[in-house]
């Protein structure tokens, strides 16, 4: 796994051991140990792993910024409170696959400001930050990954930036406040169910005291039935690898009209 030194090597792997057994048990543990070697060794999956490296290595070597390679955030020991058990580690949005989710959207950024929950080392924030959005944050629980993604936000070598301000916030997400203005929330599957539910619930509150577009992104949609339950939302778009939702169509003409 990239990202830690090898003096972090015993820690790494003590800790995602701990963390695979709080989230899946003893069993569930066992049966995710033997299956991803298995996976892997399929010509196709491995086809697929090598290309999509080779992408990442390359953006990165273009740009000057470290957004590539898995990050197991939980194994650093440096996350504070309870809820690093339910975090997914980071592995980085593909490019090309960010400007079909954009598109597909259908949004006007200069209307929206952008949070990336799970943030990880930045790519997202970068890549949205060549949109004319009216500010890009980025929510990450992870100090050594916060860290990593404010290096590249400091030194990328993006020159076509046309949002406003880009800000990468070490904060457990259930905490981090839903912005006032209509919103676009992207999530790349950062966190198990329970914290999902939490910041779902953020944005119904938030909305409820104050009406206005929203726009959730979803990628790896684990637990879409969070946001299917969501009244003012429904299903804008969607694949195989995502799906989109937008504010209702009577919830618009409501807020218009109100």
């Amino acid at each position: 796994m990239r990202g830690f030194p090898r003096w972090r090597a015993g820690r790494t792997l003590y800790g995602r051991f701990r963390w695979a057994l709080r989230r899946r048990g003893v069993l569930g543990t066992a049966r995710e140990a033997l299956a991803k070697p298995l996976r892997l060794l399929k010509p196709s999956h491995f086809r697929t792993w090598a290309a999509e490296r080779a992408a990442e290595a390359a953006f990165d070597r273009t740009h000057g910024v470290d957004t590539a390679g898995a990050f197991f955030p939980a194994a650093t020991q440096d996350v504070e409170g309870d809820n690093w058990v339910y975090g997914v580690n980071y592995d980085p949005t593909r490019v090309a696959l960010f400007e079909q989710m954009i598109g597909a959207a259908d949004i006007e950024p200069h209307c929206y400001s952008f949070v990336d929950y799970g943030s990880g080392k930045g790519r997202i924030l970068l890549l949205a930050s060549r949109l004319p959005f009216r500010r890009v944050v980025g929510v990450e629980y992870s100090p050594e990954l916060h860290r990593i993604a404010q290096r590249n936000l400091r030194g990328t070598r993006f020159v076509h930036s046309r949002s406003g301000p880009v800000e990468s916030i070490c904060m457990d997400a259930v905490r981090y406040p839903i912005p006032e203005e209509p919103v676009v929330l992207y999530f790349y599957n950062p966190f198990d169910r329970p914290i999902m539910e939490s910041v779902r619930d953020n944005v119904v509150l938030s909305y409820e005291g104050n009406p206005r577009g929203i726009a959730v992104i979803y990628l790896n949609p684990q637990h879409r039935d969070v946001w299917d339950a969501v009244g003012f939302l429904e299903r804008y778009a969607w694949s195989d690898e995502y799906v989109i939702y937008k504010t209702s169509q009577r919830e618009r003409r409501r807020t218009t009209y109100r």
